[in-house]
């Protein structure tokens, strides 16, 4: 009915399986090393990581949501005094530098894939 492979067959398949698998496994613990030296050489790194639940990406924060109904509102005085003091631009910098190492993490996670 099935055609069975003979075990001679199989065993050169299961060496290469193991070997893939062992390779995947020392890659991760090697990303894991990286991370855990980057955390030592720089204390507040895993601070600065788009890493954390869907609050810390929701937009909840109050000086965003204070800056939006700001901007919605046409309150033009407070937008400037925003500007002014940088916190705009300071915003929009935390969340380009959060979505490129977003974009980097996933490469380097998807990489021996």
């Amino acid at each position: 009915m099935t055609d069975a492979i003979p075990a001679e067959d199989r065993l050169p398949a299961r060496r290469a399986l193991k070997r893939q698998l062992l390779r995947l496994v020392l890659y991760y613990i090697g990303v894991a090393l990286a991370l855990a030296a980057l955390n030592a050489v720089i204390p507040n790194f895993f601070e600065h990581l788009p890493i954390g639940g869907v609050s810390a990406i929701d937009g909840s924060d109050p000086a965003t949501l204070a800056l939006e109904d700001a901007l919605l509102s046409g309150d033009e005085d407070v937008v400037d005094e925003w500007v002014a003091d940088g916190v705009v631009v300071e915003s929009q910098f935390a969340d380009a530098k959060a979505l490129t190492l977003a974009m980097l993490g996933t490469i380097v996670v998807m990489l021996p894939v």
